[in-house]
């Protein structure tokens, strides 16, 4: 059995560490510090540049084709959150030449951006704290199980088939913690910390299926943990709860929010995503 160790050992060099973005967080913690500075940095890198502007330029941010620089764009989307997508765009690539023999490139980052595209429409709808960070933290929550199907192949096969195993029902994480005695989440917030992500994206990585796990836990949190759910509906493009994973009861009086009231949201981030994806895909 692999260990989370053992695991670990190898991600350096499976996976480059997001540098733009990490090197965008040193420009900005200085005070005098300027957009022009941060936007030179994206600009080192000439794919990075075009991805941004087409964020930008995306109907989830109210684009229309109007943002032509980088400065316009990281005005449009934050420059916090600006970092948080070029984190985002940066680690798509490097995981998008690696095969799996699970699951496709295409199929994972298309349920991650659904998840992140989700968390972005309900956190503006709710106007919830920290909600800039809410579109990188649903488009990374599943970064662990990414390196697991990468790193681990065969013990991955395994532990979907027993979460597949209709006379078992377990989801997914269960089946792995039994397969190598920790899960998806935990292989995520262990890649967090080694990248520095910040202290919010490490809990949403890590509380997403369980937000009871961290004490005093954000609502964004709880927002990653729902738009994982609804992420599932989305794909299996049903607005029957039935065939989604659970969500936690307390997620509903923490953001708010009845599942009633979601419905439109799962139309919208459909189409809201298709532009994105060829984004997170390309090599």
């Amino acid at each position: 059995m692999t260990s989370l160790d053992e695991l670990l050992q190898d991600v350096p060099n499976l996976v480059s560490l997001p540098h733009v973005a990490l090197r965008i967080d040193k420009v900005l913690a200085d005070e005098n510090a300027s957009l022009d500075d941060a936007a030179r940095i994206i600009e080192a890198d000439p794919a990075l540049t075009s991805k941004l502007l087409q964020v930008a330029n995306s109907a989830l941010f109210g684009g229309g084709g109007d943002i032509d620089t980088l400065n316009r764009a990281i005005s449009r989307v934050g420059t916090r959150q600006a970092r948080q997508i070029v984190m985002g765009l940066e680690l798509a690539s490097s995981f998008a030449g690696l095969p799996s023999e699970l699951i496709s490139v295409e199929d994972f980052w298309r349920h991650s951006l659904y998840c992140a595209t989700l968390c972005r429409l309900v956190a503006d709808h709710l106007k919830l704290p920290g909600r800039d960070a809410a579109f990188t933290a649903g488009l990374l929550h599943d970064i662990g199980q990414l390196v697991l199907f990468i790193r681990c192949p065969e013990e991955s096969r395994q532990a979907l088939w027993r979460s597949l195993d209709e006379s078992d029902g377990r989801e997914t994480f269960a089946a792995e913690f039994a397969e190598f005695g920790f899960d998806h989440t935990d292989v995520g917030l262990a890649v967090a910390r080694l990248w520095g992500f910040p202290d919010i994206l490490q809990c949403c990585i890590y509380g997403h299926h369980h937000p009871e796990r961290i004490d005093n836990a954000p609502s964004l949190v709880y927002l990653v943990h729902l738009a994982s759910s609804l992420a599932v509906l989305v794909e299996l493009e049903t607005d029957d709860w039935s065939s989604a994973p659970p969500v936690a009861p307390e997620t509903w009086t923490v953001l708010g929010i009845q599942a009633d009231a979601l419905g439109h949201f799962l139309t919208s981030a459909k189409e809201d995503t298709q532009e994105l994806l060829a984004l997170f895909t390309q090599q």
